[in-house]
């Protein structure tokens, strides 16, 4: 149902769109409004593309995984490719994955939901990363010691 939707539905949504925009303001016009919308939208994918690096490279060294971060890199993902489709109803939504507080809301949304989209199923859970790190292994406090150590067995002895 959801490829329905994607290749069927939406393209011609997204036609009547394009032919009732054309048909307001003529066509020249209309084909640099979906020019200029790929442009800035490419722009503003690349820039908080980059903070959202940034962002989640903190997060590791911290020893944290970047949930968050990779979320909304999911979604800037989408957004960009979205924002290349020529169109103004994929226009609407790529430019919509670019507020971070509709992401933060969409990523709430649908971890209540417990939805699954491509085998990816959207839960509510906390993990550390298996690096070394803080929280590696356990979370001991500032007061660990790390060590190395080797059993001895008496047979060996």
């Amino acid at each position: 149902m959801p490829f329905l939707v994607l290749f069927v539905v939406l393209p011609l949504i997204e036609i009547a769109v394009f032919v009732q925009v054309g048909g307001e303001i003529g066509l020249g016009p209309t084909l640099l409004l979906c020019l200029l919308t790929a442009v800035i939208g490419g722009v503003l994918v690349r820039r908080q593309g980059l903070q959202v690096l940034m962002s989640g490279r903190v997060q590791m060294s911290q020893g944290a995984l970047p949930v968050d971060e990779i979320f909304s890199g999911i979604c800037l993902l989408f957004a960009g490719a979205l924002l290349m489709t020529p169109g103004f109803v994929t226009d609407a939504i790529g430019f919509s994955l670019l507020v971070p507080a509709v992401r933060t809301y969409l990523r709430s949304f649908l971890m209540r939901h417990g939805a699954t989209f491509f085998g990816v199923q959207f839960t509510d859970t906390s993990a550390r990363s298996s690096t070394r790190g803080p929280g590696y292994p356990y979370d001991s406090g500032p007061g660990a010691i790390d060590a190395e150590f080797e059993r001895i067995d008496d047979d060996s002895r």
